[in-house]
């Protein structure tokens, strides 16, 4: 059934405030709800931080006191709705724990959009950036076993492997020193994919037609975690968020018709949504990914296999800059750890790595795809 949020009855701004009491629902369970709930929850955490950022930058280049005032109370009605979900995230729940959900997200989200958007370009920079999280994953795995003695399978259920990607050779507030270095490499390299998936934007849509995509998006995500949703608490949250959005979204159009003299579609020329995303297992999508892209590196625009990268490359600089002892690099060093500790890494696959080079439990290697093999 199609749905199109511009053909929903809207309320007021004003009356999509809530109270503090509405702000702080019952929480998930770490252990019982469904994995992907936390990694729903943790994506429309993400969602709100970034509308309020985009929504501030907004404001510092507006001079229209009216229009400030409604975009002011649109930004105060998102922080609410990032702080409502951001309490639901159990107290029980640690960082790592959490953490472990953050990279579960960025599998198997990544790996279904690869799956579903048509431009190739997009997809190569999916897949790219989909291989790193894949590690990321798999280390802090290990941290967590090694560290709290915890399993991420317990985390993460059935649905996604955890075992070596691209090798994470390339958060501060970790109770340790060593998490806390293995916390701020990882971020590094998230960063890398935040600056990669931002040069896919396009740059000549303007501050209200931007505005328009992103209150469309919430709408559909919010959709999308409404239909996906398991948990029955959670669901009616989403379905509220979602009435919400969907009067941002109003205001939105009405803001762009006022200033600009345009109409919602000429920026989304059909309203109705594309398919859901669903969060589901893509363990053959990641083998497959894996096996015929591990090898590969960004190098300028595009992306091709370290042994066809020049030996001038920015890529080798940065490497020779940031790891001149590469076997003493922290994300190493932990897997290494573990090795010493438990006799093996720790990982859960269904059958062997689909990388030969990888396949050994016994030694984190940490030369593919980012040195020659020739």
């Amino acid at each position: 059934m199609n749905f199109n949020p511009f053909e929903e009855k809207t309320k007021k701004l004003d009356s999509c405030l809530m109270s503090f009491k509405e702000m702080a629902p019952k929480p998930y369970s770490k252990l019982e709800s469904s994995p992907y709930t936390r990694v729903r929850c943790i994506l429309m955490n993400g969602t709100e931080y970034e509308s309020v950022w985009f929504g501030h930058q907004f404001h510092r280049h507006c001079n229209d006191n009216d229009l400030r005032r409604t975009m002011a109370l649109i930004r105060r009605n998102e922080q609410q709705q990032q702080k409502l979900i951001s309490s639901l995230k159990p107290v029980d729940e640690n960082l790592l724990e959490t953490t472990i959900g953050y990279e579960q997200l960025a599998v198997d989200l990544t790996a279904f959009l690869a799956q579903h958007v048509d431009d190739k370009n997009i997809k190569n920079a999916l897949d790219f950036a989909l291989l790193e999280d894949f590690d990321h994953l798999y280390r802090y795995a290990n941290l967590l076993e090694s560290d709290m003695g915890a399993k991420a399978e317990d985390y993460v259920g059935d649905y996604t492997e955890i075992m070596p990607g691209r090798p994470t050779i390339l958060g501060g507030f970790y109770r340790n020193q060593k998490g806390r270095e293995v916390y701020s490499e990882i971020a590094m390299v998230e960063e890398q994919h935040v600056t990669q998936y931002g040069s896919l934007i396009d740059p000549t849509a303007t501050w209200f037609e931007m505005c328009l995509m992103h209150e469309y998006i919430e709408c559909y995500l919010y959709y999308s975690m409404y239909c996906d949703e398991s948990d029955e608490n959670i669901k009616k949250i989403w379905e509220m968020l979602l009435e919400q959005e969907i009067s941002h979204l109003h205001a939105s159009s009405e803001n762009l018709k006022k200033y600009e003299k345009k109409d919602w579609q000429e920026v989304i020329p059909n309203g109705n949504f594309p398919e859901l995303i669903s969060f589901k297992s893509n363990k053959n999508y990641i083998r497959n990914i894996l096996k015929d892209t591990v090898y590969n590196t960004a190098h300028r625009e595009g992306y091709v296999n370290i042994n066809e990268v020049p030996e001038n490359a920015e890529f080798f600089k940065y490497q020779k800059k940031v790891n001149k002892k590469p076997e003493d690099d922290v994300v190493h060093k932990i897997i290494q750890e573990h090795m010493d500790r438990f006799g093996e890494d720790y990982r859960v696959q269904n059958s062997a790595h689909p990388v030969k080079e990888l396949q050994d439990r016994k030694n984190d290697n940490i030369t593919v795809g980012r040195v020659y093999t020739k």
